[in-house]
C-alpha cells in the first residue's frame, strides 16, 4: 500500500487486505478526502464484498438536496443488487431512531464534561464515543442510561475542590484515548 496514502486509511485498506473485515458482507464510507477517494478506487478490486463510497453534499440548496437523493437511490439500488435483499424503509426508519437516542444520549453524557469540574475526563469521554460506534446500539444505549443515571446521583467526582486546566485537542482523526490520557 503506497506510503502517500494517510496511515488510517493505509491501515483500513491493509486490515481489508489481511481478512479482518471478513465477517462484513459490505461498506459504506463517506468522501473525506483524496486518500478514501483512492482506496475507494483499491478496495472493491481487492475484497469480494460491496463496497460504496457516500458523497455528501456540503452545502445545502436545491441542486444538492437533489444530488443527495440520487446518491441515496444509487446507494440503495447497489446496496440490494449485491447483497440480494431488498432495503425496507421501515426497518431504515427504526436503526435511524435508534441512533438518534445514541446521539442524544451522548449529548446528554458531554454536557456534563461543562461543568467546572467534570464526572468524566475527556479520554473517557472518548472512550465512550468510540463504544458508541463499535457495540450494537441497543446494548451501548442501555449502557449510556446506566452511566448517566451513576452521573445524576453524582457519585463520580474527578477531582473534588479542584479546578484543572481545559485544552482543546483538534486535528486528524483522534481516536485513541490513550493520546489524550494525562
Amino acid at each position: 500500500v503506497y506510503r502517500t496514502i494517510c496511515s488510517p486509511m493505509r491501515s483500513c485498506l491493509q486490515m481489508a487486505l489481511d481478512g479482518h473485515y471478513d465477517y462484513l458482507d459490505g461498506l459504506v464510507y463517506g468522501f473525506i478526502c483524496d486518500a478514501s477517494r483512492h482506496v475507494a478506487q483499491v478496495w472493491p478490486n481487492s475484497s469480494p464484498f460491496f463496497s460504496y463510497q457516500f458523497y455528501v453534499p456540503r452545502q445545502f440548496s436545491l441542486k444538492s438536496l437533489k444530488f443527495y437523493v440520487d446518491r441515496v437511490t444509487d446507494m440503495k439500488s447497489q446496496l440490494e443488487k449485491s447483497l440480494g435483499v431488498r432495503a425496507d424503509f421501515g426497518r431504515l426508519l427504526a436503526a435511524a431512531q435508534l441512533v438518534n437516542i445514541t446521539r442524544s444520549l451522548l449529548k446528554e453524557i458531554y454536557e456534563t464534561r461543562k461543568a467546572d469540574n467534570p464526572p468524566l475526563t475527556g479520554a473517557e469521554a472518548l472512550e465512550i464515543t468510540n463504544a458508541t460506534v463499535q457495540m450494537p446500539k441497543e446494548q451501548i444505549n442501555q449502557l449510556l442510561k446506566e452511566f448517566i443515571a451513576e452521573l445524576r446521583q453524582g457519585s463520580r467526582k474527578r477531582y473534588p475542590g479542584e479546578r484543572l486546566p481545559r485544552v482543546a485537542v483538534m486535528g486528524s482523526m483522534l481516536n485513541n484515548s490513550q493520546f489524550i490520557s494525562f
